[in-house]
Protein backbone atom coordinates (compact mmCIF):
# COMPACT_ATOMS: atom_id res chain seq x y z
CA UNK A 1 0.00 0.00 0.00
CA UNK A 2 1.32 3.43 -0.88
CA UNK A 3 1.89 5.92 1.90
CA UNK A 4 -0.72 8.64 1.55
CA UNK A 5 0.01 12.21 2.52
CA UNK A 6 -2.94 13.81 4.27
CA UNK A 7 -3.68 17.16 5.76
CA UNK A 8 -6.54 15.89 7.88
CA UNK A 9 -6.86 12.98 10.24
CA UNK A 10 -9.11 10.11 9.06
CA UNK A 11 -12.43 9.71 10.89
CA UNK A 12 -12.22 7.85 14.18
CA UNK A 13 -8.46 8.22 14.47
CA UNK A 14 -6.40 9.50 17.38
CA UNK A 15 -6.84 13.27 17.18
CA UNK A 16 -4.16 15.35 18.82
CA UNK A 17 -6.25 18.47 18.40
CA UNK A 18 -8.72 19.35 21.14
CA UNK A 19 -10.51 16.12 22.01
CA UNK A 20 -13.12 17.81 24.15
CA UNK A 21 -14.90 20.58 22.23
CA UNK A 22 -16.59 21.89 25.35
CA UNK A 23 -13.25 22.01 27.11
CA UNK A 24 -11.79 23.96 24.17
CA UNK A 25 -14.62 26.50 24.07
CA UNK A 26 -13.87 27.85 27.51
CA UNK A 27 -11.44 30.31 25.93
CA UNK A 28 -7.81 31.10 26.50
CA UNK A 29 -7.92 30.42 30.22
CA UNK A 30 -8.42 26.67 29.84
CA UNK A 31 -8.56 26.33 33.63
CA UNK A 32 -10.45 28.24 36.26
CA UNK A 33 -7.37 29.22 38.20
CA UNK A 34 -5.28 32.31 38.92
CA UNK A 35 -2.11 32.82 36.88
CA UNK A 36 0.77 35.25 37.30
CA UNK A 37 0.68 38.48 35.30
CA UNK A 38 2.12 38.09 31.82
CA UNK A 39 5.30 40.06 32.53
CA UNK A 40 6.13 38.13 35.70
CA UNK A 41 5.45 34.78 33.98
CA UNK A 42 7.70 35.68 31.04
CA UNK A 43 10.59 36.60 33.35
CA UNK A 44 10.09 33.44 35.42
CA UNK A 45 10.04 30.93 32.57
CA UNK A 46 12.87 32.66 30.72
CA UNK A 47 15.09 32.10 33.74
CA UNK A 48 13.96 28.50 34.30
CA UNK A 49 13.95 26.74 30.94
CA UNK A 50 16.96 26.61 28.58
CA UNK A 51 16.53 28.27 25.20
CA UNK A 52 18.95 25.98 23.36
CA UNK A 53 16.49 23.07 23.27
CA UNK A 54 13.84 25.21 21.58
CA UNK A 55 16.32 26.31 18.94
CA UNK A 56 16.92 22.69 17.95
CA UNK A 57 13.40 22.30 16.54
CA UNK A 58 13.16 24.68 13.59
CA UNK A 59 11.88 22.25 10.94
CA UNK A 60 8.42 22.42 9.39
CA UNK A 61 5.80 19.73 9.89
CA UNK A 62 6.10 17.84 6.58
CA UNK A 63 5.88 14.12 5.91
CA UNK A 64 9.47 14.17 4.62
CA UNK A 65 10.59 14.87 8.19
CA UNK A 66 9.57 11.30 9.09
CA UNK A 67 10.69 9.45 5.96
CA UNK A 68 14.05 7.67 6.07
CA UNK A 69 15.85 5.32 8.45
CA UNK A 70 15.64 5.44 12.25
CA UNK A 71 17.30 3.11 14.73
CA UNK A 72 17.85 2.14 18.34
CA UNK A 73 19.78 -0.69 19.97
CA UNK A 74 17.16 -3.31 19.04
CA UNK A 75 15.85 -2.45 15.56
CA UNK A 76 15.78 -0.27 12.48
CA UNK A 77 12.68 1.56 11.26
CA UNK A 78 12.34 2.78 7.70
CA UNK A 79 9.49 4.94 6.42
CA UNK A 80 8.99 5.20 2.68
CA UNK A 81 6.32 7.15 0.75
CA UNK A 82 6.11 4.29 -1.77
CA UNK A 83 6.35 1.15 0.39
CA UNK A 84 5.17 2.05 3.90
CA UNK A 85 6.94 0.86 7.06
CA UNK A 86 9.78 -1.63 7.41
CA UNK A 87 11.11 -3.07 10.68
CA UNK A 88 14.52 -4.73 10.75
CA UNK A 89 15.51 -6.52 13.95
CA UNK A 90 19.11 -6.24 15.07
CA UNK A 91 21.00 -9.30 16.35
CA UNK A 92 20.42 -10.52 19.87
CA UNK A 93 21.14 -14.21 20.03
CA UNK A 94 21.43 -14.36 16.24
CA UNK A 95 24.18 -12.79 14.16
CA UNK A 96 22.19 -11.44 11.21
CA UNK A 97 19.89 -8.48 10.67
CA UNK A 98 16.36 -9.89 10.28
CA UNK A 99 14.30 -8.00 7.70
CA UNK A 100 10.58 -8.49 8.39
CA UNK A 101 9.59 -6.88 5.08
CA UNK A 102 7.40 -3.91 4.28
CA UNK A 103 4.12 -3.31 6.10
CA UNK A 104 1.42 -1.10 4.54
CA UNK A 105 1.39 2.20 6.42
CA UNK A 106 -0.06 5.65 5.81
CA UNK A 107 1.40 8.79 7.36
CA UNK A 108 -0.66 11.85 8.30
CA UNK A 109 0.96 15.06 9.50
CA UNK A 110 -1.26 16.60 12.18
CA UNK A 111 -2.21 20.16 11.16
CA UNK A 112 -1.06 23.01 13.44
CA UNK A 113 0.98 20.57 15.56
CA UNK A 114 4.47 20.78 14.10
CA UNK A 115 6.32 17.47 14.41
CA UNK A 116 3.38 15.16 15.25
CA UNK A 117 2.44 12.36 12.86
CA UNK A 118 -0.22 9.66 12.90
CA UNK A 119 0.86 6.25 11.60
CA UNK A 120 -1.92 3.97 10.37
CA UNK A 121 -0.30 0.52 10.14
CA UNK A 122 -2.16 -2.36 8.43
CA UNK A 123 -0.77 -5.45 10.13
CA UNK A 124 -1.28 -8.82 8.39
CA UNK A 125 -4.36 -10.61 9.69
CA UNK A 126 -5.80 -7.50 11.36
CA UNK A 127 -9.12 -6.12 10.13
CA UNK A 128 -8.52 -2.53 11.16
CA UNK A 129 -5.27 -0.55 10.97
CA UNK A 130 -3.43 0.24 14.20
CA UNK A 131 -2.86 3.93 14.93
CA UNK A 132 0.47 5.11 16.38
CA UNK A 133 0.95 8.81 17.16
CA UNK A 134 4.65 9.73 17.05
CA UNK A 135 6.53 12.99 17.47
CA UNK A 136 9.75 14.23 15.88
CA UNK A 137 11.61 16.84 17.93
CA UNK A 138 14.67 18.61 16.62
CA UNK A 139 14.63 16.64 13.37
CA UNK A 140 16.71 13.77 14.79
CA UNK A 141 14.74 12.38 17.75
CA UNK A 142 11.63 10.21 17.34
CA UNK A 143 9.35 9.72 20.35
CA UNK A 144 6.58 7.15 20.69
CA UNK A 145 5.49 8.58 24.07
CA UNK A 146 5.12 12.32 24.52
CA UNK A 147 2.86 15.07 25.87
CA UNK A 148 0.81 17.61 23.94
CA UNK A 149 -0.46 20.87 25.40
CA UNK A 150 -4.23 21.12 25.07
CA UNK A 151 -5.18 24.63 23.98
CA UNK A 152 -8.43 26.07 22.59
CA UNK A 153 -8.82 26.25 18.83
CA UNK A 154 -7.49 29.49 17.38
CA UNK A 155 -5.22 30.23 20.33
CA UNK A 156 -1.61 30.82 19.19
CA UNK A 157 1.14 28.48 20.47
CA UNK A 158 2.73 29.42 23.78
CA UNK A 159 6.38 30.15 24.33
CA UNK A 160 8.42 26.90 24.42
CA UNK A 161 9.46 27.62 27.99
CA UNK A 162 5.93 28.24 29.29
CA UNK A 163 4.85 24.86 30.65
CA UNK A 164 1.79 26.22 32.46
CA UNK A 165 -1.38 24.42 31.47
CA UNK A 166 -2.76 20.94 30.87
CA UNK A 167 -0.58 18.42 28.98
CA UNK A 168 -2.07 15.20 27.64
CA UNK A 169 0.05 12.10 27.09
CA UNK A 170 -0.02 10.63 23.57
CA UNK A 171 1.72 7.76 21.84
CA UNK A 172 1.42 5.22 24.64
CA UNK A 173 2.60 2.34 22.45
CA UNK A 174 6.10 2.64 23.89
CA UNK A 175 7.51 0.72 20.91
CA UNK A 176 6.62 0.07 17.27
CA UNK A 177 6.54 -3.71 16.83
CA UNK A 178 5.77 -6.34 14.21
CA UNK A 179 2.29 -6.82 15.64
CA UNK A 180 -0.47 -4.68 17.10
CA UNK A 181 -1.09 -4.64 20.82
CA UNK A 182 -4.03 -3.84 23.10
CA UNK A 183 -4.64 -0.25 24.23
CA UNK A 184 -2.80 0.74 27.42
CA UNK A 185 -4.63 0.22 30.71
CA UNK A 186 -3.79 3.75 31.85
CA UNK A 187 -1.75 6.84 31.08
CA UNK A 188 -0.87 10.08 32.85
CA UNK A 189 -1.50 13.73 32.09
CA UNK A 190 0.31 16.69 33.61
CA UNK A 191 -0.80 20.10 34.85
CA UNK A 192 1.74 22.87 35.49
CA UNK A 193 1.40 26.22 37.23
CA UNK A 194 4.50 28.16 38.21
CA UNK A 195 6.89 25.78 39.98
CA UNK A 196 4.10 23.33 40.92
CA UNK A 197 2.87 20.32 38.96
CA UNK A 198 0.15 17.67 39.22
CA UNK A 199 0.25 14.18 37.68
CA UNK A 200 -3.24 12.88 36.86
CA UNK A 201 -3.98 9.23 36.05
CA UNK A 202 -6.52 8.29 33.36
CA UNK A 203 -7.56 4.64 33.20
CA UNK A 204 -9.46 2.55 30.66
CA UNK A 205 -13.19 2.45 31.28
CA UNK A 206 -16.24 0.84 29.75
CA UNK A 207 -18.36 3.93 30.40
CA UNK A 208 -19.54 5.92 27.38
CA UNK A 209 -17.71 9.13 26.55
CA UNK A 210 -19.41 12.22 27.97
CA UNK A 211 -18.33 15.82 27.87
CA UNK A 212 -17.59 17.17 31.31
CA UNK A 213 -14.91 18.30 33.72
CA UNK A 214 -13.21 16.96 36.80
CA UNK A 215 -12.25 19.66 39.30
CA UNK A 216 -9.61 19.82 42.02
CA UNK A 217 -7.73 22.47 43.97
CA UNK A 218 -3.95 21.93 43.98
CA UNK A 219 -1.73 23.30 46.70
CA UNK A 220 -1.01 26.98 46.16
CA UNK A 221 -4.19 27.62 44.13
CA UNK A 222 -7.14 29.56 45.52
CA UNK A 223 -9.65 28.54 42.86
CA UNK A 224 -10.55 25.07 41.51
CA UNK A 225 -8.83 23.77 38.38
CA UNK A 226 -10.86 21.96 35.71
CA UNK A 227 -9.51 19.16 33.49
CA UNK A 228 -11.38 16.81 31.10
CA UNK A 229 -13.16 14.00 32.92
CA UNK A 230 -13.08 11.72 29.85
CA UNK A 231 -10.49 11.40 27.10
CA UNK A 232 -10.60 9.39 23.88
CA UNK A 233 -7.64 7.43 22.51
CA UNK A 234 -8.71 5.83 19.24
CA UNK A 235 -11.81 3.79 20.05
CA UNK A 236 -10.96 3.53 23.77
CA UNK A 237 -12.35 5.82 26.49
CA UNK A 238 -10.40 6.83 29.61
CA UNK A 239 -11.48 8.63 32.77
CA UNK A 240 -9.84 10.16 35.85
CA UNK A 241 -12.89 10.02 38.17
CA UNK A 242 -14.88 7.00 39.33
CA UNK A 243 -18.60 6.71 38.68
CA UNK A 244 -20.63 9.85 38.15
CA UNK A 245 -18.44 12.02 40.37
CA UNK A 246 -16.77 15.22 39.21
CA UNK A 247 -14.19 15.80 41.96
CA UNK A 248 -10.64 14.59 41.29
CA UNK A 249 -9.25 13.21 44.54
CA UNK A 250 -6.33 10.95 43.66
CA UNK A 251 -3.46 12.81 42.00
CA UNK A 252 0.24 13.41 42.59
CA UNK A 253 1.50 16.92 43.17
CA UNK A 254 4.85 18.50 43.92
CA UNK A 255 7.49 20.84 42.54
CA UNK A 256 9.56 20.79 39.36
CA UNK A 257 12.64 22.56 38.08
CA UNK A 258 14.84 22.55 34.98
CA UNK A 259 18.61 22.13 35.17
CA UNK A 260 20.32 22.14 31.77
CA UNK A 261 18.61 19.53 29.58
CA UNK A 262 16.99 17.69 32.50
CA UNK A 263 13.80 18.17 34.48
CA UNK A 264 13.53 17.23 38.15
CA UNK A 265 10.23 16.25 39.78
CA UNK A 266 9.91 16.30 43.57
CA UNK A 267 6.60 14.80 44.73
CA UNK A 268 5.07 15.88 48.03
CA UNK A 269 4.15 12.24 48.66
CA UNK A 270 3.93 8.98 46.73
CA UNK A 271 0.41 8.44 45.38
CA UNK A 272 0.68 5.88 42.57
CA UNK A 273 2.23 2.42 42.81
CA UNK A 274 5.73 2.28 41.35
CA UNK A 275 6.18 6.06 41.48
CA UNK A 276 9.29 7.73 42.89
CA UNK A 277 9.43 10.56 45.38
CA UNK A 278 12.14 12.24 43.31
CA UNK A 279 12.86 11.73 39.61
CA UNK A 280 15.23 13.41 37.15
CA UNK A 281 14.69 12.88 33.41
CA UNK A 282 16.07 14.26 30.14
CA UNK A 283 13.59 16.77 28.73
CA UNK A 284 12.83 17.67 25.11
CA UNK A 285 10.35 20.24 23.87
CA UNK A 286 9.47 21.64 20.46
CA UNK A 287 9.88 25.18 19.21
CA UNK A 288 6.09 25.48 18.93
CA UNK A 289 5.80 24.96 22.69
CA UNK A 290 3.15 22.25 22.22
CA UNK A 291 5.21 19.02 22.44
CA UNK A 292 7.01 17.80 25.55
CA UNK A 293 8.91 14.52 25.97
CA UNK A 294 10.83 12.94 28.84
CA UNK A 295 13.61 10.38 28.80
CA UNK A 296 15.72 9.24 25.87
CA UNK A 297 14.05 9.14 22.43
CA UNK A 298 12.66 5.83 21.21
CA UNK A 299 14.61 6.15 17.93
CA UNK A 300 17.24 8.48 16.52
CA UNK A 301 17.86 9.42 12.91
CA UNK A 302 20.27 6.89 11.40
CA UNK A 303 23.23 7.82 9.24
CA UNK A 304 22.42 4.84 6.99
CA UNK A 305 20.95 5.88 3.65
CA UNK A 306 20.74 2.44 1.99
CA UNK A 307 19.28 0.00 4.51
CA UNK A 308 19.22 -2.88 2.01
CA UNK A 309 22.94 -2.42 1.40
CA UNK A 310 23.64 -2.26 5.14
CA UNK A 311 21.70 -5.50 5.72
CA UNK A 312 23.54 -7.28 2.89
CA UNK A 313 26.95 -6.07 4.09
CA UNK A 314 26.30 -7.04 7.70
CA UNK A 315 24.86 -10.47 6.89
CA UNK A 316 27.79 -11.22 4.56
CA UNK A 317 30.28 -11.01 7.41
CA UNK A 318 31.84 -14.31 8.43
CA UNK A 319 30.83 -15.25 11.89
CA UNK A 320 33.78 -15.97 14.19
CA UNK A 321 33.87 -19.59 15.41
CA UNK A 322 32.23 -20.14 18.72
CA UNK A 323 34.33 -21.21 21.62
CA UNK A 324 33.57 -24.72 22.89
CA UNK A 325 31.26 -24.74 25.91
CA UNK A 326 33.71 -27.00 27.80
CA UNK A 327 37.47 -26.75 27.85
CA UNK A 328 39.49 -29.67 26.49
CA UNK A 329 40.48 -32.05 29.25
CA UNK A 330 43.02 -34.85 28.94
CA UNK A 331 41.54 -37.78 30.82
CA UNK A 332 43.81 -39.91 32.97
CA UNK A 333 42.24 -43.31 33.58
CA UNK A 334 43.52 -45.32 36.53
CA UNK A 335 43.54 -48.70 34.85
CA UNK A 336 44.87 -50.50 37.94
CA UNK A 337 41.86 -49.45 39.96
CA UNK A 338 39.54 -50.38 37.12
CA UNK A 339 41.01 -53.88 36.89
CA UNK A 340 40.76 -54.31 40.67
CA UNK A 341 37.11 -53.32 40.65
CA UNK A 342 36.36 -55.71 37.81
CA UNK A 343 37.67 -58.65 39.88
Amino acid sequence: MTVRKKNRLPPGRHNTENTDSRYAKRGGAGFRCRFFPAVVLFVLVSAVLPAQNAEKDTVENTDSLLFGVWENSARFLEFSPESGLRIVLKPYYAFVYEDAGWIPCSVSAVPSRGGIFLLSVSYPGERTPAAFPVAVIGGGDLFTRFYVRERPAGQPPAEPAALSGFWREYGNSGEIRLYSGPPPDAFFCLWFSGSRYCRIRYWLTGAPFREGDAVFTPQGETEPVAVPKFLRAGNAVYTCVTGTGSVLRNYEQGTWEIAGDEIRFQADRIVFAGARREETLPVFFSASGDILAFGPPAFTRSGIQDLDGEIAAHNAKRRPPREPPLEFMELDFRWEEIERIRR
